[in-house]
């Protein structure tokens, strides 16, 4: 199907509009999704920036998506607007129109008009390329660290229904219950040295919209989040070279209580958390990822991501 550039009309996505993201993402994806917990990932209010997602429509129908969320971050002492570009969708009837291309290009303006300094996207093959087209550089890369652990996945049945997720949720809370620490006190490590996400108090509340925890293991408070089959370590303070062994020994004893039978990390490489997980555990490649500067001042190189930092964590 072609179309005519006239016939598509590009807006800047608001709350509003969740009802036509969500039957987009139906569409697209082939099954039920929850608008409320897409509302509260793009309702970034909290955060005190946002409107920098684009969406186009022929006629009354949403055809295509690029998302945007404005993160808080730290390069040095100095404060800035982080972009987590997510979401970039597109109905197949109304693929190769260019539309991810347009909706790209009106997001970027959007950011600069919002005061982003930088952003970021984990990509697929073929939105990668959309971004190499853009411009966007591929300096910063991570690794993945998976962890197999002896059990059955219990977990990964219990979540696939809505009543028997519901208990396994409350089971989660359960066994985490005399670990879990107050998330707003958790601080991202990598802001001692690199560019990277600031998690503030109103940062961490955002990222409730889904369900993660941080938790206390021995020495180390770490941000992890359970879904189905799997523990995923979101972030993580007070790792040592000493303390390497303990902390990979209690997370399998947690992963098996919770149970799942695989942990996985990913992490950006050249950072001193690589470097002691690499000395015991080999590591894989991460997803795609490129980033745009708005503000020339900045070494995107020098930036560093954490799991959690992925949108839909």
């Amino acid at each position: 199907m072609t179309m005519h550039e006239g016939q598509f009309k590009l807006k800047t996505y608001r709350n509003v509009d969740a009802g036509d993201l969500t039957k987009l993402f139906e569409a697209v994806f082939k099954q039920k999704v929850d608008k409320k917990l897409l509302q509260a990932k793009y309702d970034t209010a909290i955060l005190g920036n946002g409107g920098i997602s684009s969406i186009a429509y022929h006629g009354d129908q949403a055809v295509a998506f690029w998302g945007a969320i404005p993160y808080p971050g730290l390069f040095g002492n100095k404060h800035l607007w982080i972009a987590h570009t997510c979401d970039y969708i597109t109905l197949p009837q109304y693929q190769r129109q260019g539309l991810s291309s347009k909706l790209a290009l009106k997001s970027c303006d959007l950011m600069r008009r919002n005061g982003i300094a930088f952003a970021f996207g984990f990509h697929s093959e073929q939105t990668y390329g959309v971004a190499k087209k853009l411009g966007w550089r591929d300096n910063v890369s991570m690794a993945r660290f998976n962890i197999p652990v002896q059990r059955f996945p219990a977990g990964r049945f219990l979540a696939k229904t809505g009543f028997s997720r519901k208990i396994y949720r409350k089971y989660i809370l359960y066994a985490l219950s005399n670990r879990m620490t107050d998330r707003h006190l958790f601080t991202n490590v990598f802001n001692e040295k690199y560019l990277s996400i600031l998690y503030s108090a109103q940062f961490m509340t955002y990222k409730s919209f889904s369900p993660n925890y941080v938790v206390k293991l021995g020495p180390c408070r770490i941000w992890l989040k359970v879904s189905g089959y799997s523990l995923y370590i979101g972030a993580i303070n007070g790792l040592t070279q000493h303390n390497v062994d303990d902390v990979l020994r209690d997370l399998k004893i947690l992963a098996n209580k919770l149970l799942v039978n695989e942990i996985h990390w990913h992490i950006s490489r050249n950072t001193d958390i690589f470097k002691i997980l690499s000395t015991r555990l080999t590591p894989q490649d991460s997803w795609k990822i490129s980033c745009q500067l708005f503000d020339e001042s900045i070494n995107s190189s020098s930036f560093r991501l954490n799991y959690a930092d992925f949108d839909n964590y």
